[in-house]
């Protein structure tokens, strides 16, 4: 089922039996989950029709049982379950899951959100055998990135609803500086409504008002490099040059983007989680930037990521003890990471 199609259940109160949501747009995940609550549990039964499952704690047993449950008051009993591993059951649990997927009660919306767990299920077998098991017994719905048309029709929509006016060209300038991420566009875009109070929002106020992500564009920038996009690469390269930022900054962003991939996935090949290193490196608040780390290296070994960081290092010294084209250095460096990430 495609984002369509979920969309056309919601709207005729046809959601019925199992679903996964999974993908890398975190913020259309939780929109759908929330419009599949709020058409699905009556307001006042959430205590009798709405159970909701964090995958870090629960067994299966405890939402199998719950799914079981009848509604109250209500057409539907809805169970949420939020960052539940199913690639990690034993082959006995498998076989309990699966039989309770071929006989799902129809009276019930079971969710499997997919919020931090992100997987290609073209390269992962484990996640390719379930979600052909949803689109078997259930709905498997996968939430991909958009593409910058979808991303600059996004940010006019938010501007048009507060009286705001925002051309596609500056939409478009306003992704590249602040990123793909939905979330981010959202509040970036309410931001500068707020601040453009003749209607008009332009590439000016963008530079004015808006966080310039650079972390965000340096993992962005990383993920082109790895998977060979380097027209990309070097379009995000060049909104850095365009805001004046000095080659070393670019540089350090880069090198700190790999480091957190690489810390990210020398932590997920210990069998921990790809946050599990967050405490010891001191990142608080930003542990997010392990979790965006390990969805860029997933299609790059830990020995490649040590080679990029060697490279990354070579770049510093020569970037740092020279007095040559910084930019020609930083497009070489670009060209020699993507050779490195796709031998």
């Amino acid at each position: 089922m495609d984002e369509q199609g979920l969309k056309q259940q919601i709207k005729e109160n046809t959601l019925s039996g199992a679903y996964l949501f999974y993908g890398e747009e975190d913020y259309l995940k939780e929109l759908y989950v929330n419009r599949v609550l709020k058409r699905c549990v009556n307001p006042g039964f959430e205590g009798f029709n709405l159970h909701k499952y964090d995958g870090e704690s629960a067994e299966m047993n405890d939402f199998i049982d719950a799914a079981q449950m009848l509604p109250m008051m209500s057409d539907r009993v809805v169970v949420l379950v939020r960052d539940f591993d199913l690639s990690k059951l034993s082959s006995e649990e498998n076989e309990q899951f699966s039989a309770f997927m071929e006989d799902v009660p129809e009276s019930t919306v079971i969710l499997f959100w997919l919020d931090a767990i992100k997987f290609n299920p073209k390269k992962d077998n484990k996640w390719k055998k379930i979600v052909s098991l949803f689109e078997k017994h259930g709905h498997a719905v996968e939430f991909e990135k958009k593409d910058k048309n979808y991303l600059s029709k996004f940010v006019i929509g938010i501007a048009g609803k507060q009286d705001r006016q925002i051309s596609q060209s500056d939409a478009y300038y306003l992704i590249d500086t602040v990123g793909d991420d939905l979330n981010v566009l959202e509040n970036e875009t309410n931001k500068l409504c707020a601040y453009c109070e003749n209607g008009v929002i332009d590439r000016n106020a963008i530079n004015t008002v808006s966080t310039r992500t650079v972390t965000v564009k340096a993992f962005e920038l990383t993920k082109a490099v790895s998977s060979n996009n380097l027209n990309r690469a070097f379009e995000i390269l060049n909104v850095f040059f365009e805001q004046k930022m000095e080659p070393t900054v670019i540089l350090n962003e880069i090198i700190t983007a790999y480091v957190d991939m690489y810390r990210a996935k020398v932590s997920l090949s210990s069998g921990e989680g790809s946050e599990a290193l967050a405490p010891d490196f001191s990142y608080g608040n930003t542990s997010f930037r392990l979790k965006n780390g390990a969805s860029y290296a997933s299609n790059i070994s830990v020995e490649q990521l040590r080679d990029c960081l060697m490279e990354l290092d070579r770049a510093d010294a020569v970037i740092k003890s020279t007095a040559g084209d910084n930019r020609l250095a930083l497009e070489q460096l670009l060209v020699s990471l993507a050779v490195i990430s796709n031998r």
